[in-house]
């Protein structure tokens, strides 16, 4: 097939044992094998080349091989273990996964969280779903931040999404307007970013010095293609069921550091415009 756009994975881990490791990197073969075969059989012209997984805190050698996926290992002390890979590790992830496949039309961010659950109803690890959303992906020769959007089970965690969609809006007034209207989970676990954006997004950063530590690394992103005029699209994965206790406490962490990202970031990316 001609012209066949090519994506990869992108999954930072910490993990203290191989054993969860494996079974995520197993589960990833499978679901990468699986929406190749669906893209094939409806005549897509896009394919999944293979997931990369940059493992911090593991037995390397101990983790068993997959035909779809690359390992990134290291071990690490429980103490250097912190921000859960994503403060510290998501943005190296992402490069190390276009350094490793230069010709990838772009990277996908596909969280660990989703071996939790992989049940019918939650749906962002269906294969149908995922092989729609880059289908839509490819459709698009510019470059763009694609961001999942999904309806969470959990109340506590939509109205977290809520409250940080309306301060992101008070920030930036383009996202009431129509090309932006789409854009609700302005913090999803899945996104996916063509390598151009993201050369310009890391070139930005270590202006700097070096990529922000933060824990929520797609609102960083969002707020730089918003700064720096990059187009952003959304792709609706449906449901992600979120179990887990979202007790006051909870919600109001999660909203004030969302508020401090915006507050420390909002106008860092404008002199690129």
């Amino acid at each position: 097939m001609a012209d066949v756009k090519q994506f990869c994975i992108a999954t930072p881990i910490v993990w203290a044992g191989a054993g969860p490791v494996t079974q995520f990197a197993g589960d990833m073969d499978r679901l990468i094998s699986s929406v190749n075969e669906i893209a094939r059989n409806c005549g897509e012209a896009f394919e999944l080349t293979g997931a990369f997984l940059d493992v911090h805190s593991t037995e390397k050698d101990k983790l068993c091989s997959f035909r779809n996926v690359i390992y990134r290992a290291s071990v690490r002390k429980p103490s250097e273990r912190t921000g859960k890979g994503m403060g510290h590790w998501w943005y190296t992830c992402v490069d190390e996964a276009i350094n490793r496949a230069p010709s990838v039309n772009a990277v996908l961010y596909y969280p660990v969280d989703v071996c939790w659950d992989d049940s019918a109803e939650n749906t962002v690890v269906n294969a149908f779903r995922l092989c729609g959303m880059l289908k839509h992906l490819s459709a698009t020769s510019e470059e763009v931040l694609l961001l999942g959007n999904y309806a969470s089970t959990n109340a506590r965690k939509e109205l977290i999404e809520e409250h940080v969609l309306h301060l992101l809006r008070e920030a930036y007034p383009m996202l009431k307007e129509a090309d932006m209207e789409e854009v609700t989970r302005v913090r999803t676990e899945f996104w996916a970013i063509t390598p151009g954006l993201f050369r310009t997004f890391k070139s930005a950063c270590l202006e700097n010095g070096d990529f922000p530590v933060v824990p929520d690394p797609t609102l960083l992103l969002l707020i730089y293609c918003l700064e720096a005029k990059a187009r952003v699209d959304t792709y609706d994965l449906g449901m992600y069921r979120a179990e887990g206790d979202y007790d006051n406490e909870k919600v109001r962490k999660q909203i004030e550091r969302a508020k401090k990202i915006v507050s420390d970031f909002k106008g860092r990316f404008l002199q690129r415009t």
